[in-house]
C-alpha cells in the first residue's frame, strides 16, 4: 500500500493514479498484462512527461526478483530538476540488481568526458545517411566525443531468451509475437519517462525495420543499439556477473549515427563512472574525414574469443606476449630483434588494412613490441611502443587504458622485464 504526503500531492498525480486506485477489498489486476495496459492507458491520458519515481529507491527494497527488469533513471532524475547531474541522464530498463552498484560507485556520477577542443560534426554521408566527421586532426587514442545514452535496455539478442521463456504451451510463431510485443511495450514505457525533446531525438534516428509498423520503437533500437561491453560490468562488479540473456545496449542521440566500416578509425567504449558511451580515435584521423566504428560485437564470451584465436595459435590475449617474450629473453641463439621484426610486420599489415581498432591481434603485437624493448633496455622505443598500446587501450577502456597501464609501467626501469635479455651468442 502506498501513501501520499498530502491531498495536494495526490491531486497532482490523480490522472495517473486513479486508473490503478482500488478500494479496500477490491480485486488485484488479473495478470501482468492488465497492469501493463493500465500503465499505457494512464500515460496516454496524462499530460505528464514521465512516470513518477523515487531517485533514492533501492532495488533491494523492491518486491521483485533481482534478475527482473526495472525502469529507472541513471544518474538520478528529479521532477524539479534541482540536483540533477550535468549532462542529463539515461532512461534504463536494467536488471534490478544492477542499479545499486552503479549508484554506489565512489564519486558517481563523474562529469561527462569532453575534449578540450570540439572535434566532430554531424553531416551527410554518401550512401549512409547522416554520419560523424572530424573537424580537426585527431591522434590515435584521443577522445572525440562522449554522451549519456537516451536509453539503455536489454540488447536485441535477448529477444531469443524471451521467446524460450514465453513459448510454453504456444507455437513458435506465437512465442515470437509475444516476445516482440513485450519488447515494444518495454521500450514504450521507457520512452514515456523521457522528456519530449529526448523522445523526438529517439524517433529521429534511422529505422531499417520501418516495414514492421507495429513495433517502431524496437525497429529503432535494432538499427541503432550500441552494445554495452560485458567486461565493463564484469570488471566493476565481479560479484554480480551478467547472466545469459542480460546483455545490455544503448541508443544514443549522436553516437548511434556513427556509421560502420570494416576498417574503422574509431572505437566506442563505455565509461561506467560517468555512465557515458565514449568515442576514441583508433588511429590518426585527418580533419574532414568521416569517423567510423565497427558494428561487430567484440564483447564475446571467453570461449568464443579463444576459438577465434586458434588459427594463430594464440591462447590468451594477455599472457601470450609475456610468455613469448620471456622465452626469447632466455634463448641466446635468437637475435635481439627476433620478436621485434615479427611484430613490426604484423603491425604494418594491420595498419595497411585499417584494422587498428582490433584489440585482439593488433594489441598482442603492440604489447609484444613494448615488452621486447623493455627487455633490451631501449628506453626511447619502449616509451613510444607503450604510448601506442595505451592509445589502443583508451579506446576499449575509456579514461583508463585497460590492463596495459599495469604491465607497461610509466617509468621504463620499473617494468619487470627491464634489461633482462641475455646476451646473444657470438
Amino acid at each position: 500500500m502506498a501513501w501520499y504526503c498530502s491531498k495536494e500531492c495526490q491531486a497532482k498525480h490523480w490522472p495517473v493514479h486513479k486508473i490503478f486506485c482500488k478500494g479496500r477489498g477490491a480485486s488485484a489486476p488479473a495478470d501482468d498484462n492488465e497492469t501493463l495496459r493500465n500503465t499505457q492507458k494512464a500515460l496516454a491520458q496524462s499530460s505528464l512527461g514521465c512516470i513518477s519515481s523515487d531517485p533514492y529507491a533501492r532495488a533491494s527494497s523492491l518486491p521483485r526478483g533481482k534478475d527482473q527488469i526495472i525502469g529507472t533513471s541513471i544518474p538520478a532524475a528529479y521532477w524539479d530538476g534541482e540536483g540533477n547531474a550535468s549532462g542529463g541522464h539515461t532512461e534504463c530498463a536494467i536488471p534490478a540488481w544492477l542499479k545499486d552498484p552503479i549508484l554506489e560507485q565512489p564519486g558517481f556520477p563523474y562529469p561527462i568526458p569532453s575534449p578540450v577542443v570540439p572535434a566532430h560534426r554531424l553531416g551527410p554521408s554518401p550512401g549512409a545517411g547522416i554520419g560523424l566527421f572530424a573537424t580537426r586532426d585527431l591522434a590515435a587514442g584521443e577522445l572525440i566525443f562522449a554522451e549519456r545514452a537516451l536509453l539503455i535496455a536489454p540488447h536485441a539478442g535477448v529477444l531469443m531468451t524471451d521467446i524460450l521463456r514465453k513459448r510454453r504451451g504456444r507455437t513458435s510463431v506465437q512465442g515470437v509475437e509475444l516476445a516482440v510485443d513485450g519488447r515494444e511495450d518495454l521500450l514504450r514505457l521507457s520512452l514515456a519517462r523521457m522528456t519530449p525533446e529526448k523522445q523526438a531525438a529517439y524517433h529521429a534516428l534511422a529505422n531499417v525495420h520501418a516495414h514492421a509498423t507495429e513495433t517502431p520503437l524496437l525497429g529503432v533500437q535494432l538499427t541503432n543499439a550500441i552494445v554495452l561491453p560485458s567486461h565493463v560490468l564484469q570488471e566493476a562488479f565481479p560479484g554480480h556477473p551478467m547472466k545469459d540473456g542480460q546483455s545490455m545496449s544503448g541508443v544514443c542521440e549522436v553516437l548511434s549515427r556513427v556509421n560502420h566500416s570494416c576498417s574503422p578509425n574509431a572505437i566506442v567504449g563505455f565509461h561506467l563512472q560517468s555512465f557515458t558511451y565514449v568515442l576514441t580515435a583508433a588511429r590518426a584521423i585527418s580533419a574532414g574525414t568521416e569517423i567510423t566504428r565497427t558494428y561487430i560485437d567484440h564483447a564475446e564470451p571467453t570461449a568464443e574469443r579463444q576459438r577465434a584465436l586458434r588459427p594463430s595459435q594464440i591462447t590468451s590475449t594477455t599472457c601470450q606476449p609475456l610468455a613469448t617474450v620471456s622465452a626469447w629473453m632466455r634463448d641466446p641463439a635468437l637475435s635481439d630483434d627476433h620478436l621485434i621484426q615479427e611484430s613490426k610486420r604484423f603491425v604494418r599489415l594491420v595498419q595497411e588494412e585499417g584494422m587498428e581498432a582490433n584489440a585482439r591481434y593488433y594489441g598482442i603485437h603492440l604489447l609484444q613490441l613494448a615488452l621486447s624493448y623493455a627487455a633490451l633496455g631501449d628506453r626511447e622505443r619502449y616509451l613510444e611502443a607503450r604510448e601506442n598500446m595505451m592509445a589502443l587501450g583508451r579506446g576499449h577502456r575509456p579514461m583508463n587504458g585497460g590492463e596495459a597501464r599495469w604491465v607497461l609501467t610509466e617509468v621504463p626501469e620499473k617494468q619487470m622485464l627491464w634489461g633482462h635479455r641475455v646476451p646473444m651468442l657470438d
